[in-house]
Parts: structure tokens; C-alpha cells; sequence
């Protein structure tokens, strides 16, 4: 959407919003695996 709407400012922005979000909820993510894989050791007793 950035690339092909440059010269739309409300479809540009959005598809910057959209990018920024997406790259939140991956490190979110990455950082809620680490914790289930913490967790499920500690259920499992190791």
C-alpha cells in the first residue's frame, strides 16, 4: 500500500500505520513465545 499510493496521503498513512502495527505485534509476539516456552517448562517440571 505505501509503495503504490504514495501520491494518496490517507491511503499512504494508512498503509504506514498498518506496517508500524504489524511490526509491533511481530516483536509482541516473539517476546509472548519466549514466555509460554518458560511456562510450559515450569508445568512440566524442568
Amino acid at each position: 500500500m505505501t509503495y503504490i499510493w504514495r501520491e494518496r496521503e490517507a491511503l499512504y498513512a494508512a498503509g504506514v500505520g498498518l506496517v508500524l502495527q504489524a511490526s509491533v505485534m511481530l516483536v509482541l509476539d516473539l517476546f509472548a513465545e519466549r514466555r509460554a516456552e518458560a511456562y510450559v517448562r515450569l508445568i512440566h517440571g524442568g
